[in-house]
């Protein structure tokens, strides 16, 4: 009998251990996609503004930022100034601290900006890290993707514009095959297109 209550003990004890791992395991992938949720919405707040006041294809390009792909826009903030533009970028700098990952997704700032440049040239600083994430991969988690496609705004479904949309795409850390990234599509209505 006290052989067979051992036995019994120690396949619990198995059993809790492994339903323990189960729910770590799935409390940190929720914590992680909640992170990469964050740092879409965030990006798709200041993507609205790309272009507005002035409209042009060229208000929003592809750029790098700290080795990887970023996006870059401008916009006119105040209509009233119409020649003052205000330009930001979304990138993603990977560091290694701790023998782990962290990709930090940063809302990007350039002091100099006007509607004749090239928006992605010149110095772009930090303006603020929008979400931290740690995980064992060194390749970034967010990619990018700028189509010219027809959209249709807030969802009215009689009014079909050609309009530049924006695709960001985000890894997820387990998740393999089917679901294996997150992904957004923005129209971006003040941006005409190409």
């Amino acid at each position: 009998g006290m052989v067979i209550a051992l036995l019994c003990m120690s396949m619990m004890m198995m059993m809790f251990k492994q339903v323990l791992q189960v729910g770590l395991r799935s409390s940190a992938e929720a914590q992680y996609d909640t992170e990469i949720q964050i740092g879409l919405m965030v990006a798709q707040k200041h993507l609205q503004n790309a272009g507005y006041g002035s409209g042009q294809p060229n208000d929003i390009v592809l750029g790098s930022f700290a080795g990887n792909t970023a996006v870059y826009w401008r916009f006119i903030p105040d209509l009233n100034n119409p020649t003052q533009y205000q330009c930001q970028g979304i990138g993603e700098e990977v560091s290694q601290e701790n023998n782990r990952s962290v990709h930090r997704f940063i809302l990007l700032t350039k002091t100099t900006c006007d509607g004749t440049d090239p928006v992605s040239s010149g110095t772009w600083t930090k303006e603020q890290i929008i979400v931290a994430i740690k995980n064992s991969d060194t390749q970034p988690i967010y990619e990018y993707e700028l189509t010219t496609d027809t959209c249709t705004p807030y969802g009215i479904d009689d009014v079909t514009l050609a309009r530049q949309k924006i695709t960001i795409k985000a890894a997820r850390q387990y998740m393999t095959n089917t679901g294996s990234n997150i992904q957004h599509t923005l129209c971006l209505n003040n941006v005409t297109a190409i």
